[in-house]
């Protein structure tokens, strides 16, 4: 018998999964602690099957950790043109906040930062922070290389690659 939409003895809920297995004879059961889930499905499939849980916000604030200190701009592009207020500027991370300041001398602005190392290329969204009802800055990704820092900010739709063809592309390096 195929499983999918078609088949009455399945639905996407999770009543139906466990409806499914216990039709079938399955012993279905989860086991969880110290942030592992363990599954064991006897019967005719067998095995013990595991996963670790919350290892994307592990990861993700081991990202995070990697990002804090201060970061000095090297060069900042916008469809292949130089950002006069780019270079010498400095971004420093800390504690889920992102402080930029420019070169031209400008009042800092500070902005929460989330991240997604999981995806490829890696995502940052970015929110002021005294903005009005923290209004989102747009869609960045970035690449972290060490000492070395890309950011590549899209205006609507979330960049791809590192170019500065249509968003703008800064290089950082960090400040020792």
């Amino acid at each position: 018998m195929r499983v999918g939409a078609t088949n009455p003895d399945y639905n996407h809920t999770a009543d139906g999964l466990r409806g499914f297995f216990r039709r079938r004879k399955f012993e279905h059961r989860f086991i969880t602690g110290d942030n592992y889930g363990v599954g064991k499905v006897a019967g005719s499939l067998g095995g013990d099957f595991r996963c670790r849980r919350g290892v994307q916000a592990d990861s993700t604030a081991e990202e995070a950790k990697k990002l804090e200190g201060t970061w000095t701009i090297t060069s900042g592009t916008y469809k292949g043109g130089t950002i006069d207020t780019a270079k010498g500027g400095q971004y420093v991370f800390a504690n889920g906040t992102l402080t930029t300041t420019n070169n031209a001398g400008g009042a800092p602005k500070k902005f929460n930062f989330k991240i997604d190392p999981s995806k490829t290329p890696k995502t940052m969204d970015l929110a002021y922070v005294d903005g009005p009802q923290n209004a989102s800055v747009g869609p960045v990704i970035y690449e972290l290389d060490g000492d070395n820092l890309k950011l590549a900010f899209g205006s609507k739709m979330r960049p791809t690659e590192f170019t500065d063809t249509t968003q703008a592309l800064y290089v950082l390096k960090r400040k020792k």
